[in-house]
């Protein structure tokens, strides 16, 4: 998590030089241990995806509710997949959608499936959105990352399920590119 949060640091305040130069050492680091990137990228599948063996959606009961923890089962397989690539391939952007996008630009990724990648991403942070801002409306606190099935459409349960198994196709290629069958 530490190395995770380094490699997305963005200075706002104070001197650029030291956070370049704690950057440059976390890549020194990687080059050093090959052995590294493995296990960074293993981090990636480590929550399960939310969809069942016939394609239907596995949710949890909650308060009477049917609840999917949208972050868990998606957003962060691909936040921390993007960046495993980009750091493997010297990309220094931040944001996912910028690294999406250099990945494609070096060929990483094919056009194709970035573009999925990046329109999938966009579909479950708007569902994480609107889910976080109904339970402020509703007296919540603190929202969570867990959307409730009845508030969606069905077209937007479908388009879900069809986000999911892009995130699983994503995690297959995680695994095969990372060599993390070992380590599961």
């Amino acid at each position: 998590m530490n190395a995770s949060i380094l490699f997305d640091a963005e200075v706002v305040f104070g001197q650029q030089a030291w956070l370049n130069e704690m950057k440059q050492a976390l890549e020194m680091e990687k080059e050093k241990y090959p052995s590294f990137l493995r296990h960074f990228a293993v981090v990636a599948l480590k929550f399960k995806t939310p969809v069942g063996f016939f394609g239907g959606l596995l949710v949890e009961s909650e308060s009477g509710h049917e609840v999917i923890d949208i972050k868990k089962g998606g957003i962060f397989t691909i936040v921390h997949g993007i960046r495993c690539y980009a750091l493997e391939s010297g990309i220094s952007k931040t944001n996912t959608h910028w690294r999406i996008k250099a990945l494609m630009d070096k060929s990483v990724l094919d056009k194709e499936f970035g573009i999925e990648l990046g329109e999938t991403l966009n579909f479950l942070n708007t569902l994480r959105l609107e889910s976080m801002l109904l339970q402020l409306a509703g007296g919540c606190d603190v929202p969570d990352n867990k959307i409730q099935l009845s508030k969606l459409s069905h077209m937007q349960q479908d388009i879900l399920k069809q986000s999911f198994a892009v995130v699983d196709d994503f995690k297959k290629r995680i695994e095969h590119h990372f060599a993390l069958h070992g380590l599961l």
